[in-house]
């Protein structure tokens, strides 16, 4: 397509604040699925064919990859990677409901979307 039908998201877009690479906040759908198993396949055999990549990871992707267990998803792992987002989402969890419900309004989003 071309024009707006044929803009892409870049696959791993930068955070502004953590400068680091990240996955975009997109809709998920089937094309984007694709190219990220396809992502995933190419880093694999690079990584088994010793061939390096020009491809910067957060380092929490190393964190996921190399822990027996994934780290829980908290505020506290969310600081290390994108501080400005773990402040943010301290204001929202510090607000009253009523400031809450203001807020979803002001952001057109479902006043049934919770903490």
């Amino acid at each position: 397509g071309s024009g707006a039908e044929g803009a892409a998201t870049a696959l791993f877009p930068h955070a502004s604040a953590s400068r680091q690479p990240w996955l975009p906040f997109t809709p998920r759908d089937a094309e984007r699925e694709e190219l990220l198993r396809f992502a995933g396949w190419l880093m694999a055999q690079a990584l088994c064919n010793r061939a390096p990549l020009q491809v910067e990871l957060p380092l929490l992707v190393f964190r996921c990859l190399l822990s027996p267990q994934p780290p829980e998803p908290t505020i506290a792992l969310l600081e290390e990677f994108d501080p400005a987002a773990a402040l943010s989402a301290r204001a929202i969890d510090g607000m009253s409901a009523s400031n809450f419900s203001e807020m979803l309004a002001l952001e057109e989003l479902p006043l049934t979307t919770s903490k």
